[in-house]
């Protein structure tokens, strides 16, 4: 396996990471004001999925495809390169 593979298998474990580590402080940050644990779980979980949604959209948007010779390739270009 290289390496690149092995961080592409890695790379949707470390965006859930990060949404579960947003959603945490949130759901803590609620207890602490509101000091009712019901509230503090159903703000945590939606924040983990605001945040996981978001995310999945900002990667999605970074997305660089590439054909088979490893050359980038944008949307356009890929129908014949007309305009319309």
């Amino acid at each position: 396996m290289t390496d690149s593979s092995r961080r592409d298998r890695r790379r949707p474990l470390e965006l859930l990471g990060f949404s579960a580590i947003i959603a945490i402080v949130i759901g803590i940050v609620v207890w602490g004001g509101a000091r009712n644990i019901e509230t503090a779980l159903i703000w945590a979980g939606i924040s983990f999925v605001v945040v996981v949604v978001v995310v999945a959209m900002l990667v999605l948007a970074t997305f660089r495809d590439t054909d088979s010779d490893g050359n980038s390739r944008r949307d356009d270009e890929s129908d014949g390169g007309s305009p319309h």
